[in-house]
């Protein structure tokens, strides 16, 4: 397994549970990091909390909370975006 993690390119990516609402603007990020939805999905809103299509909730929020981010050069090699 070490010998696996050692021939992976160096690159990392965090996809976590952020609660990141948009009125707070974009998260700061370090230099060379991006956010990966923008990079992949140009355009797409890619909502994780949709108050309208989800039937649990109660509400008509539509916000992309939480985030992928990683470093630019490693933003093709994050398939869970």
């Amino acid at each position: 397994m070490l010998l696996l993690l050692l021939l992976l390119p160096p690159t990392l990516h965090i996809i976590q549970d952020m609660n990141w609402m948009q009125q707070q603007g974009s998260p700061s990020l370090p230099s060379g990091w991006v956010d990966v939805w923008p990079e992949l999905k140009h355009g797409a809103p890619g909502y994780t909390y949709d108050g309208v299509r989800n039937g649990m909730l109660r509400n008509s929020l539509k916000s992309r909370m939480d985030r992928c981010v990683g470093e630019r050069e490693g933003v093709g090699a994050c398939v869970w975006c």
